[in-house]
């Protein structure tokens, strides 16, 4: 389950060795934070998938 304070990408099922991507913009002021959370076998991780201020240099 991905989201940002704008979007939520709803639960998705994801099958072995495939992808999951969408196409988004980023925001004016620098701060696009899309996050995850995800399970298997009863395990959850969260994990930031994107983070505007970390992917480029100002």
């Amino acid at each position: 389950h991905c989201r940002s304070a704008q979007n939520d990408l709803g639960a998705q099922k994801i099958k072995p060795k495939a992808s999951f991507g969408w196409p988004f913009g980023d925001r004016v002021f620098g701060n696009t934070l899309f996050w995850c959370d995800v399970s298997l076998n009863g395990k959850s991780r969260s994990f930031n998938a994107y983070d505007q201020k970390k992917n480029y240099d100002y």
